[in-house]
C-alpha cells in the first residue's frame, strides 16, 4: 500500500512587486542561495504561485518556525536589502510527498 507523505513549506511569495526587484539583484548571488536542495532557499510551486523557502518538516514548535522564518527573510534580503519584507506574511502549505 501506498500512501502519500506531505510536507511542510514555509515560504515567501514571489508576486510581480518583487519579482520586478529582483531584476535589479545579482543572479549569481541568487543562484547561489536559491537551489533545488541544500540548507538555502527551495522554489516551489503552489496554486499558480512561486515561493521561495525552505521546507520545514514535521516542526510544531511556533519558536522554531520565527526561526526559520527569520532565516528565510535574512536570505531575502541579500537579494533585495529595502523590500518591506514585514508588510508580506510569508506562508505555511503542505506540498505531496512521495509516496512511500
Amino acid at each position: 500500500m501506498n500512501f502519500i507523505n506531505p510536507q511542510l513549506f514555509l515560504g515567501f511569495p514571489i508576486g510581480q512587486d518583487y519579482a520586478a526587484k529582483l531584476k535589479s539583484a545579482n543572479p549569481h548571488i541568487i543562484a547561489l542561495f536559491v537551489q533545488n536542495s541544500g540548507d538555502y532557499l527551495q522554489e516551489v510551486t503552489f496554486k499558480n504561485g512561486k515561493y521561495w523557502g525552505k521546507f520545514v518538516g514535521n516542526i510544531a514548535d511556533f519558536s522554531e518556525l520565527e526561526l526559520i522564518e527569520t532565516n528565510i527573510i535574512s536570505i531575502l534580503k541579500k537579494f533585495v536589502p529595502d523590500y518591506p519584507y514585514d508588510q508580506v506574511p510569508l506562508v505555511l502549505f503542505t506540498i505531496p510527498g512521495n509516496a512511500g
